[in-house]
């Protein structure tokens, strides 16, 4: 199993050497002694990487951010997983960027193949996985673009974006059309998107729209669970867009393979040019996308959550909160916790106390 802990690894290319992959979602923090090899007063999700991993696993840790490097550090030191790797990705997607990145994507390909002998990422199965990719990216997109007409909630789109997730992962529900002893077939491609379309249109089909009283945005670095979508939805607001890398910025984005270009440097463009996380240095294009989504989907404001002790976060949200305010007169609500932080009395507390304040500036508006 490949598992990944960013949105900026490219699972195409475990994919296309046979070997299924995941963007690694934590439940929780580690239990015993795995949360004291890390301080307590650090990134929790960094500090969920602080667990044992299964000899077959390939762990791979981007760059992403300073918490993340010593993740790595600590995985590497402690013995924690057979087979590390280190992503280093860059903060621009200029064409310097690009090359790099691309130079880094084949090293991950290489590094697979030294991990599992006799796999190796040709490039016909590397471009049947990015079509793949593509497709399963379009249909989610398609299931969030039925929650901003409220067709269903925000926590059912993240339920259905961690299925669709694992689902990758687990050939078995793709059905018999791909045996793992050979590379990314064009029936593993048809078999993988398949399966994730059905999945989407059986959610679509199934409704349950949300009920909130005014609509919000949600954006952030790092969404650690549903706990804080379902807490805003619980406090009677309806979430149109979620602007993290746990749904728009994992799928919001397709991989050019049409040009016949090199596919190293089309996944390393595509992946660095996708929605900007709050690492990348593309702070004013970031304030016009937040500001841009708000408008489509009518969000009358903003819930920023980072998770505690995390830099970015404190770095990022005053120039959103700032920008959104100019260009588009949006009030912002910042939000922090742990595992399991919309599920206290606060976060719920604050939560009502902005669609209060929401719905206080419609009716002066109205008025």
């Amino acid at each position: 199993m490949f598992l990944a802990s960013c949105s900026y690894i490219p699972l195409e290319v475990p994919l296309a050497a046979g070997l299924p992959g995941k963007r690694l979602f934590f439940t929780s923090s580690p239990v015993g002694n795995g949360d004291s090899l890390l301080p307590r007063d650090f990134c929790p999700y960094s500090r969920a990487f602080m667990r044992k991993y299964d000899s077959r696993d390939i762990l791979a840790i981007a760059g992403s951010c300073d918490a993340m490097r010593r993740a790595y550090d600590c995985v590497r030191y402690w013995d924690l997983a057979d087979h590390v790797l280190y992503v280093d990705v860059p903060r621009t997607a200029d064409d310097g960027a690009v090359s790099y990145f691309a130079h880094v994507l084949r090293q991950m390909a290489a590094d697979i193949e030294v991990a599992c002998p006799g796999r190796e990422v040709g490039e016909t199965s590397l471009r049947l996985a990015c079509e793949a990719m593509n497709t399963v990216r379009a249909a989610i997109s398609k299931a969030a673009t039925s929650m901003k007409r409220g067709v269903f909630s925000a926590s059912q789109v993240l339920k259905a974006t961690l299925d669709v997730n694992e689902l990758i992962s687990d050939t078995s529900r793709w059905g018999d059309r791909w045996s793992r002893d050979e590379e990314f077939t064009m029936d593993a491609r048809d078999a993988l998107a398949g399966t994730v379309a059905a999945q989407i249109d059986k959610l679509i089909a199934g409704g349950g729209g949300s009920q909130g009283l005014c609509r919000v945005g949600v954006s952030g670095t790092c969404l650690l669970d549903l706990s804080l979508v379902e807490c805003l939805e619980e406090a009677g607001l309806d979430v149109v867009f979620i602007d993290s890398c746990m749904s728009l910025r994992m799928y919001d984005f397709s991989v050019d393979i049409e040009s016949g270009g090199n596919i190293y440097e089309a996944l390393a463009r595509s992946y660095l040019s996708k929605p900007a996380c709050p690492r990348m240095f593309m702070g004013d294009e970031r304030i016009l996308r937040l500001g841009a989504l708000a408008a489509r989907s009518g969000a009358q404001g903003l819930v920023y959550f980072t998770p505690k002790f995390c830099d970015l976060g404190y770095y990022d949200f005053p120039e959103i909160k700032h920008g959104l305010r100019e260009i588009a007169g949006l009030p912002s609500l910042l939000l922090e916790g742990e595992y399991g932080a919309g599920r206290t009395g606060q976060l719920l507390t604050r939560a009502v106390a902005f669609r209060e304040m929401l719905e206080g500036r419609r009716q002066l508006d109205e008025a």
